[in-house]
């Protein structure tokens, strides 16, 4: 679900959705339907992992990975 309040970016086409939010200076990867690693092309553009959230994981596993958990 999106909020209105909330910056969205994401990429739709051909069937592949990539969907990410920006949230208390975090960004939200909601979803990634592609073969595109979004997670490693944001670390390559100097992005770390403690400020990327893989919410499409459920909160008790976000605990076991290198990114941030909320």
């Amino acid at each position: 679900m999106i909020c209105p309040e909330e910056p969205f970016f994401g990429f739709f086409g051909l069937g592949a959705r990539s969907e990410f939010n920006i949230k208390d200076d975090k960004i939200w990867l909601q979803e990634n339907n592609t073969e595109i690693e979004v997670d490693q092309d944001l670390q390559e553009m100097g992005i770390s992992q403690k400020e990327i959230v893989v919410s499409f994981h459920h909160p008790s596993v976000r605990e076991y990975s290198d990114f941030a958990t909320a």
